[in-house]
């Protein structure tokens, strides 16, 4: 039996095990950048990169970075947890320039320190809206029908409402009134899994029993134009 929608005409995307879906929020579909760094400084717990950008486009303030190979303040410049850019100045033309990030070491003055940075897009939250249901995926069906599912969603808040309320929820159709709660009501941002969160009412997402899956916000309330950003992952 196939996955149904209530409007043929309306595109659904897949999830896909292993890849996590934005249903609230987007990261933009960019290459990887890459930057080859040369020196390093930092003062005042800010770290500055100075080389050339040789893959990917030029980033912006807020994208997210990975340092590696450097060696000055023992290492503690490099990240393997992606850090928001704080300041970028890159020629157009010719790759060079300088990124900034933050991290809390001591003061070094800018001397040669080899290495290389992964640069990526961040995401992109939205509009916190109470009780909407945000974009369905469809749930592939298993290889077999002994293999189980499991659904974690991760849900963070820009800009937070003063009250936090939401669900995932899973539906055998894209049908607003046919969706019930799998994880029920969290009142937190932070990860979640239906195979054992606070209030799940599933243990599994058994093969046929769903055939879609959204956030919903379930009433959060308050905040200064609160925003939004709820990823599921499908193992």
């Amino acid at each position: 039996m196939p996955a149904w929608t209530n409007d043929p005409n309306t595109p659904i995307n897949s999830l896909i095990p292993g890849v996590p879906a934005y249903s609230a929020g987007s990261r933009p579909n960019t290459p990887r950048g890459k930057f080859l760094i040369t020196q390093t400084a930092v003062a005042a717990n800010v770290v500055t990169l100075t080389g050339a950008l040789v893959e990917g486009n030029t980033p912006s303030i807020g994208d997210l970075i990975y340092v590696y190979k450097t060696t000055r303040g023992a290492g503690a410049l490099n990240t393997t947890v992606a850090i928001a850019i704080s300041a970028v100045s890159i020629n157009a033309l010719t790759g060079v320039g300088t990124i900034s990030y933050p991290v809390t070491t001591g003061n070094l003055g800018t001397a040669s320190d080899p290495g290389y940075a992964f640069i990526d897009s961040a995401e992109v939250a939205e509009a916190s809206v109470p009780n909407q249901g945000y974009t369905a995926f469809a749930i592939p069906r298993p290889t077999s029908d002994i293999q189980d599912r499991s659904m974690t969603i991760t849900v963070s808040y820009p800009s937070a409402p003063a009250a936090i309320l939401f669900s995932l929820q899973g539906a055998p159709r894209n049908v607003d009134t046919e969706y019930i709660d799998l994880i029920k009501n969290e009142t937190a941002a932070g990860t979640y899994s239906d195979s054992g969160a606070s209030g799940s009412s599933s243990t599994q997402l058994w093969p046929g029993a769903w055939n879609f899956a959204r956030y919903k916000d379930k009433g959060s309330s308050g905040g200064s134009s609160p925003t939004v950003i709820a990823k599921l992952l499908l193992s």
